[in-house]
């Protein structure tokens, strides 16, 4: 009998390391979300996102285009792609104020890995996002179309940034255009994103300046646009 109750015990024993090896590696193979970074561009179908929107459009003549309205972006459904990727459909709708009823004005998709995010709109896919996040992170943006290269950079990654009265205490943001030039072209152009709430802010100042012997340095804006967006509700229908 002692030998049987040995033998029971090694099986035993034998179980209970498999049990917890199996446990280990369920662990292991677990991402967190907040460290790779997924969770700054949460997406699932009924998800909203409503921002305020500033564009100035200058023009070289007559007067300047200044508009104010609100952009809607909704997660209109998903599905996986051929690669097994996850691709959202989204519906971009606008307003003048809140009003009005929205009006469907494009629809663009994203595409979600393991390793970036990509959106694809007007059949151009640009890299918006890498992972796993990390401070000083750049990449090629233009790297799955045809385009020439054009660099991404992460900074201030896992700060916090105030959105109008709302502070996110953990953000990153992207400078996808560093050009702070005023003497001839100002090209500046960076978004902002919040941990499990996605993109919260953007910019983009895109100026020509007169550049003619009489007004060179003076900062005087012939052509361009200037556009701030700023996320007013975000939420799931």
């Amino acid at each position: 009998m002692k030998p049987c109750f040995s033998l029971n015990k090694r099986f035993l024993l034998f179980l209970l390391a498999l049990a917890f090896m199996a446990a280990c590696e369920q662990v292991s193979i677990m991402p967190d979300n907040a460290r790779t970074g997924y969770d700054y561009y949460p997406l699932s179908p009924g998800q909203y996102r409503i921002f305020d929107v500033y564009r100035i459009n200058y023009n070289f003549v007559g007067e300047n285009d200044t508009s104010r309205f609100e952009l809607k972006q909704l997660v209109e459904s998903a599905y996986l792609n051929q690669e097994g990727d996850s691709t959202f459909v989204i519906h971009n709708l606008h307003r003048k104020d809140a009003g009005q009823r929205w009006k469907l004005d494009s629809i663009q998709h994203i595409r979600l890995n393991t390793r970036q995010l990509i959106e694809l709109s007007n059949n151009k896919a640009i890299v918006k996002l890498v992972f796993p996040v990390n401070e000083g992170k750049t990449w090629n943006s233009n790297i799955l179309n045809s385009a020439e290269a054009d660099s991404f950079r992460m900074v201030n990654v896992h700060q916090p940034f105030l959105v109008l009265d709302s502070l996110y205490e953990q953000t990153l943001t992207v400078l996808q255009q560093n050009i702070p030039d005023t003497i001839v072209r100002q090209d500046v152009q960076q978004e902002v994103f919040a941990l499990q709430t996605g993109p919260v802010y953007r910019i983009r100042k895109i100026f020509n300046y007169c550049a003619t012997a009489d007004c060179i340095g003076q900062g005087l804006i012939t052509t361009g646009v200037f556009e701030e967006m700023k996320l007013i509700a975000f939420g799931k229908e």
